[in-house]
């Protein structure tokens, strides 16, 4: 997998709190629905890349295996990333539920930083040759 197609997802992730939505009841919901789905799926590509074959060396090795290093800050930026986007999705998914608007914002922002500031550099790390 090409290291753009992640990071275009985070972009969509960083791009989600200025998606439109609309006030009033069921509309509300079912736009919002979709939106705890953008953290999922960038984090599945996240995982999907990192743990997918190293398309510089074309060995069969993946690019967990090339590019981490003992003591190195990748692993754990890797971990913190697909972490704090699974919670940014489930909190949108109870924000959604329970209607409260404050909370989904709040979510919604929260994977947007994560996007860009921790997975934007994992992805950028995980390709570095």
């Amino acid at each position: 997998m090409s290291p753009i197609v992640v990071i275009v997802a985070n972009v969509v992730v960083a791009l989600s709190p200025f998606l439109p939505t609309r006030r009033g009841g069921r509309d509300w919901k079912t736009r919002t629905s979709l939106l705890p789905a953008l953290p999922l799926v960038s984090g599945a590509l996240l995982v999907a890349f990192v743990f997918g074959e190293d398309t510089y060396r074309r060995n069969g090795t993946s690019r967990w295996d090339a590019y981490r290093s003992p003591g190195g800050a990748l692993e754990p930026l890797f971990f913190a990333t697909v972490v704090l986007m699974a919670v940014a999705a489930g909190l949108m998914i109870l924000a959604v539920v329970q209607h409260r608007r404050r909370l989904l914002r709040a979510s919604t922002v929260g994977a947007a930083v994560v996007a860009l500031l921790l997975g934007v550099p994992t992805v950028i790390g995980f390709s570095a040759n």
